[in-house]
């Protein structure tokens, strides 16, 4: 009888790990993102075009542009799987002011079917990011 316990809980903790890899269905990812602190916006175009406006520069990203406290521009997207998860690539590619072309990574936060994205502020040891929701339609 205990076997069969430990099986079972064996079997519930992989399907459990399993489903936090599952890629994320575009149509929940798609729209506008928003870290209200910062006035950060991230637009997600379901044509894999991004529009950005007031991404913070103290990323460790963006180390030779820290002149500027924000930049804003133009770009594309796309989901990536890395590292055992998904995630939001994003190409900066026409910065206003800045001829350099940047990828930025944008986590995924899946809490059980919630989505929400973040980009991590230095280390991710630390534990400091910046949190994005999506605003309603």
């Amino acid at each position: 009888m205990e076997m069969k316990k430990k099986i079972f809980f064996l079997v519930g903790i992989v399907t459990f790990f399993s489903c936090q890899n599952e890629k994320p269905e575009k149509n929940k990812i798609v729209g506008r993102w928003e870290e209200k602190k910062q006035g950060t916006i991230i637009e997600l175009k379901n044509d894999n075009i991004l529009v950005f406006k007031n991404i913070p520069t103290d990323l460790n990203l963006f180390r030779d542009i820290r002149t500027r406290k924000h930049i804003s521009g133009e770009g594309t997207w796309d989901l990536e799987f890395r590292n055992g998860r998904w995630e939001v690539a994003i190409f900066l590619k026409k910065i206003s002011g800045i001829e350099e072309q940047y990828i930025l990574p944008v986590n995924i936060a899946n809490n059980f079917g919630d989505i929400g994205l973040f980009i991590w502020k230095g280390d991710p040891d630390s534990g400091n990011r910046y949190s994005f929701e999506k605003v309603p339609d």
